[in-house]
């Protein structure tokens, strides 16, 4: 793995995306790092973000008090986009998720930035091939999407086009990992690419189970928290399938009794949990009115019941992933 702590590194957008991207780079060793937004008020809410960001990780013991002080010296904030990219090494968009608007950035950094500096896009949905149709250097032009929040989150899901030569997409990789994030590369562009395909499985089964009666959104997320969530949280799918298939490992899972090979089984056993899963293709206007209103009422009971607000949430959630990256030795 390279030393990039050196490399120059742009940030273009400065919202939530943009700014925790400046945490993770800061707190993983970058020395040259300019955000860019043409909004002033953005830039200064950037500014607060990362230095709230900041102190908390210092609080949490990650580094010292020095450490911080040399990390909020280190970013400059500008509203002129060839100050951010002109000598950039790597240049990371953080736009609306708007193709027209994304490929209108694209354009502008091209004409400024250096001709082998690596430009990613942070777009969770839209095709990078598509995002880079009209660029100039389509083969240094590459789709990462990170995870919320970005400096507590590892996950950065790379996606290429045919176009990306390899040697932009193994520098940018190694500087992820330099970074602190795990990088995955998929094979092909997909709508939603690997991990909001999976959170959306799951929201469309609890949705539908919640709406057929089978338990309460308080049992439906005690469930999943206390017993999927703790596992998804060390191991992935497949590495829990492992364990579940006893001495025999993943083979003993799907060959075995579970998944429709056992001597006492019958088919209708089998077939159940799969024939009855949910299998919308788009959310039916019974599931969106539950979905805008007695959904959110009560979530909002049980929000005031346990006398907690989204901050508190926030707090809890980042302790706890805090301490999830320390066992899996990411801090």
């Amino acid at each position: 793995m390279g030393n990039y702590s050196n490399k120059r590194v742009a940030l273009v957008g400065s919202g939530l995306i943009g700014s925790g991207w400046a945490i993770q780079f800061l707190y993983h060793g970058i020395e040259h790092l300019c955000l860019y937004d043409p909004s002033p008020q953005a830039l200064q809410r950037a500014k607060e973000r990362i230095e709230e960001g900041l102190q908390w990780l210092e609080d949490s013991g990650v580094f010292g008090e020095a450490q911080h002080a040399i990390y909020t010296s280190i970013p400059t904030y500008t509203t002129k986009l060839e100050e951010a990219v002109g000598d950039a090494d790597f240049i990371l968009e953080n736009g609306p998720e708007n193709l027209a608007i994304k490929q209108s950035i694209l354009e502008s950094i091209e004409e400024v930035c250096p001709e082998e500096a690596i430009i990613t896009s942070s777009t969770s949905a839209i095709m990078i091939r598509e995002i880079a149709q009209h660029a100039k250097r389509p083969q240094r032009v590459i789709g990462a999407h990170p995870y919320l929040p970005v400096y507590l989150l590892p996950l950065v899901e790379i996606v290429i086009d045919e176009k990306v030569e390899q040697k932009y997409l193994d520098v940018l990789k190694d500087f992820l990992v330099s970074m602190g994030k795990k990088p995955v590369v998929l094979k092909k562009d997909c709508p939603g690419y690997i991990g909001t395909r999976l959170m959306n499985t799951i929201c469309r089964e609890s949705i539908s189970m919640l709406m057929n009666g089978v338990c309460s959104v308080e049992d439906l997320d005690t469930a999943f928290t206390f017993g999927p969530g703790l596992r998804y949280a060390l191991l992935g799918p497949f590495m829990v399938y492992q364990l579940t298939g006893g001495d025999l490992g993943i083979r003993g899972l799907f060959g075995g009794h579970m998944y429709g090979r056992g001597p006492n089984d019958t088919q209708e056993q089998r077939q159940t949990v799969m024939q009855t899963l949910c299998n919308w293709t788009e959310y039916p206007p019974e599931a969106r009115a539950y979905m805008n209103g007695e959904l959110p009422e009560e979530v909002d009971r049980l929000m005031q019941e346990g006398g907690y607000t989204n901050r508190d949430l926030m707090e809890f959630r980042d302790k706890g992933l805090l301490e999830l990256l320390r066992y899996h030795k990411l801090i």
